[in-house]
């Protein structure tokens, strides 16, 4: 495999792990009474499924999936170790051209801040909506 796909199936394969646990505690935090109100509607599994269940899942997980993509925003950082070139490694290849690490390393937590920071008030807001 190359570079690329190396880094596309290290990163899938930690977000799924990530996000199976999110899944597994918003499917864990669902009351039983909700599965058994819906069969007392005559719903079959797929409708208890889409009603019911994956509503409630999505709804109490949500601020949790929004962090996960943020971590894994900040965890592309780590392909550089598998050859691949990305914007960390880009800053340390101009920082060595250019001998001006603050101005490399601002730049990229300047890109971080731009994607990371309106996913984290996103979170934020989720957060607060759900408490109540």
């Amino acid at each position: 495999m190359g570079a690329f796909q190396t880094g596309i199936v290290v990163l899938s394969v930690t977000a799924t792990a990530y996000l199976s646990e999110v899944f597994r505690s918003g499917l864990m935090s669902l009351d039983k009474g909700q599965f058994e109100a819906a069969e007392a509607l005559g719903m079959n599994y797929f409708q208890k499924l889409m009603h019911v269940v994956l509503p409630q899942i999505i709804k109490s997980t949500m601020p949790s999936i929004v962090g996960q993509i943020v971590m894994t925003i900040k965890d592309t950082s780590i392909v550089s170790l598998v050859g691949m070139v990305e914007i960390v490694r880009t800053s340390r290849q101009i920082m060595q051209l250019t001998l001006s690490p603050f101005t490399a390393f601002s730049i990229v937590s300047m890109f971080f801040i731009l994607v990371c920071y309106p996913l984290i008030v996103v979170s934020k807001k989720l957060e607060g909506g759900s408490n109540r």
